[in-house]
């Protein structure tokens, strides 16, 4: 065990293979591969966020809310003006679940966004499969993506379909159980005949994306707190919905 300490009572304390945080008393255990001195009470509640949601990704992977994972709550959000008034709705009226989830599916290129450490925004165009509704996509573990994730797992991941714009948010956790890479390299070869085998907890492939680098992919689960569906025609646009799927003070 290693500990960093400075003349003061902020000291971090590094034990085998797991970071534990101990400032003033408490502790923020969990987060790995974070080292430093802890700067400000502010960067304390920080990492407990990380840790919370870190946590909860990786409860998520070990399969306790499979398969299957709905929404608990779903309410419509249109707010039209048209015609110099407002076009009026009503809370229940709502894109049914169900029919969602086939778009979400079937959509093609995906936009996934990331936060860098200073918090400026990261985002690139991705592919993307949806297994026990959970939305999966990869990434190089050395690209900028798989930085970002490391030191915070929050997202955001947009696709356009031909009636509703989704967007995703939530909490992102890599995937190494064989099983579960197993599912997701079959869904990825099944939409886009990408030819992808799973091996030593990654995705490896012949070719990727022009920018994509060389294999090891890292497969990573995107897990929503929030999901927007909005409408773009007569159809569904005043039928736009908020499925929540967890407590999510930050989704408004």
């Amino acid at each position: 065990m290693v500990r960093l300490t400075r003349p003061t009572s902020r000291h971090v304390v590094i034990p085998e293979r797991e970071l534990v945080v101990v400032r003033n008393g408490h502790d923020f255990g969990g987060v790995e591969d974070w080292v430093g001195i802890i700067p400000s009470r502010g960067r304390c509640n920080s990492l407990r966020r990380e840790v919370r949601d870190r946590k909860k990704s990786e409860a998520f992977i070990e399969g306790r809310n499979m398969p299957g994972r709905k929404p608990r709550s779903a309410e419509n959000i249109a707010n039209q003006y048209d015609d110099d008034a407002m076009v009026p709705s009503e809370v229940e009226n709502v894109i049914p679940w169900d029919e969602a989830r086939k778009r979400l599916a079937e959509g093609g290129s995906f936009w996934w966004a990331t936060t860098r450490p200073d918090g400026r925004p990261h985002v690139r165009p991705v592919l993307a499969v949806l297994v026990d509704d959970v939305l999966y996509s990869t990434t190089n573990r050395t690209a900028r993506k798989a930085r970002n994730l490391a030191t915070n797992p929050r997202f955001a991941i947009t696709v356009s379909t031909d009636d509703i714009d989704f967007i995703l948010e939530g909490t992102s956790a890599p995937v190494t159980e064989d099983s579960m890479l197993e599912r997701v390299a079959d869904a990825y070869r099944e939409k886009y005949d990408w030819p992808v085998t799973a091996r030593e907890g990654a995705f490896h492939a012949p070719f990727g994306a022009p920018t994509a680098g060389p294999p090891p992919y890292q497969p990573y689960a995107l897990t929503p707190d929030v999901i927007y569906g909005l409408g773009t025609n007569e159809r569904y646009a005043l039928h736009s919905t908020r499925w929540r799927f967890s407590t999510s003070p930050g989704s408004k």
